[in-house]
């Protein structure tokens, strides 16, 4: 395969396919796979720590506080799509358009404004901790636990986000293993120092849920410098800026560097233009799942937040599957559009749903039949309490009707971000998400379900945004859209 060429197309006499077969699917799962196994790896880090502290005397306070502490965390992430979702979506077109020297640019300008990024994230995230903990109406020691976990990362927030600036230039260079890697990376070595930061060894002393938070940020910021290392052998990164001419996708290109000496403001504009949106809609997703977390704490208390993180945990499994084939919905229409064959991108995208959906719905089977195993992990009957435990088990086997349908939403999200479109997954998320607080009132107090209900309205809503974000992207009018 030549470097112009775009994966997955094929030829106009090929006989027909399912959207599950072929070799154009073949191609999805080739990028989707390392992409799958690297968001595993991510998520292996915070099933770690649950399960290490687990092992505290007081495991359901624990739990609590990072039920409420994983919010924080999405938050974070959600800023560093700013810089992540455009570098995709940028160095993307460049490459499949054959411009590396732009890529290449482009690439170096996006990590520089992702650092200067985490500085402002980092400042915000440990200013405001201890204002959504309180909001949260947690007990204090739920509380003061779940502040120090989010202080810490936090401050840390350089690691995490110039690794998701990093993992966004191998997806728009196709390239999705080197991500794994570097990811495997830092999992190695948050599995060895998080029971010698927590429980203390020698003259090292025992940080409780602060060493959890010490370990991944040690180990995400390994991971970031060995893939920037990694991205400057592969010749990904240049410094030097191309000509207008090549930097010129269409008459619209912003082209003034401006004067801020370091960055190059146009490349911050479009990276904003693309990224903003992901940003708000992530940002808001938090926001509404913080006010869930009060009606949560309305109905059951601290056992009922412990059920909420845990049961977080295991439903997280099918958005990282999601999550692996939206890299690739996002490489592929990327880099088909760049290669003007919209076609073609629309033709993966849905390929890569199709895959989603299928996989998460096996996972929403094994949530159902076998949860009890994976609450049996996180919340041992010897340190957490029985109700704590049941709340999660119903979690598990509500949500697991909703994980098949909610793949459409986080695939094509993707497929819209690699077309440089993220407005209409922002408006999904802001209309549909924006109900579940007062719905979730409804159902537990007013219909009297109780917690159940609450997690009924979260699967409802869950699975009704996958079906409008795909009757969005069917209307295809993502294909005239210009970066």
């Amino acid at each position: 395969m030549s470097g112009g060429d775009v994966p997955g197309t094929r030829a106009p006499s090929a006989p027909p396919r399912g959207p599950l077969a072929g070799p154009a699917s073949r191609e999805v799962l080739r990028l989707a796979g390392p992409g799958i196994l690297a968001g595993f790896v991510q998520l292996a880090y915070h099933w770690i720590n649950q399960a290490w502290v687990g092992g505290l005397p007081d495991a359901t306070v624990a739990a609590a506080a990072l039920s409420v502490a994983v919010f924080m965390v999405w938050a974070g992430q959600s800023f560093a799509s700013l810089t992540s979702v455009g570098l995709s979506a940028l160095v993307g077109r460049y490459s499949g358009a054959g411009r590396d020297d732009a890529a290449r640019y482009v690439a170096v300008e996006g990590l520089r404004w992702a650092a200067v990024l985490s500085l402002v994230v980092g400042g915000l995230g440990v200013g405001f901790a201890p204002l959504v903990f309180h909001e949260t109406h947690l007990s204090p020691s739920a509380a003061a636990q779940g502040i120090t976990y989010t202080s810490i990362l936090y401050a840390g927030a350089i690691g995490p986000i110039a690794q998701a600036a990093c993992d966004a230039v191998w997806r728009g260079h196709g390239t999705t293993r080197v991500p794994l890697l570097t990811s495997a990376l830092g999992l190695a070595l948050n599995a060895a120092l998080d029971p010698l930061l927590i429980f203390g060894w020698g003259p090292v002393p025992g940080l409780g849920i602060g060493g959890a938070a010490l370990a991944t940020v040690f180990s995400s910021s390994v991971a970031a410098v060995t893939s920037l290392v990694l991205l400057r052998r592969q010749g990904h990164l240049s410094r030097r800026r191309p000509s207008d001419d090549v930097l010129r996708l269409d008459p619209t290109t912003p082209l003034r560097p401006g004067r801020v000496p370091g960055l190059d403001l146009a490349i911050g504009r479009r990276l904003a233009r693309i990224g903003l949106p992901a940003c708000v809609n992530g940002l808001f997703f938090v926001a509404v799942y913080l006010f869930l977390s009060n009606v949560v704490m309305e109905a059951g208390g601290d056992d009922a937040q412990a059920g909420l993180g845990v049961g977080l945990r295991g439903e997280q499994l099918a958005f990282v599957v999601g999550a692996g084939f939206q890299a690739a919905a996002s490489v592929l229409v990327s880099r088909c559009l760049g290669a003007g064959r919209p076609d073609e991108a629309a033709a993966q995208a849905w390929r890569s749903s199709w895959w989603a959906a299928a996989a998460c719905l096996a996972w929403g089977g094994a949530l159902f039949a076998f949860g009890r195993h994976l609450v049996d992990l996180w919340l041992p009957l010897s340190h957490a309490s029985p109700a704590a435990r049941d709340y999660a088990l119903d979690y598990f086997q509500t949500v697991a009707l909703c994980l098949a349908p909610q793949a459409f939403e986080v695939v094509l999200d993707g497929a819209f971000g690699g077309a440089g479109m993220t407005i209409p997954p922002m408006i999904v998320t802001l209309t549909l998400s924006a109900g579940r607080v007062p719905l979730a009132r409804w159902a537990a107090f007013d219909l009297g379900l109780g917690v159940h209900g609450i997690w009924v309205v979260i699967a409802a809503t869950a699975a009704l945004r996958g079906l409008v974000t795909a009757i969005w992207f069917a209307r295809g009018t993502w294909r005239r859209r210009t970066v």
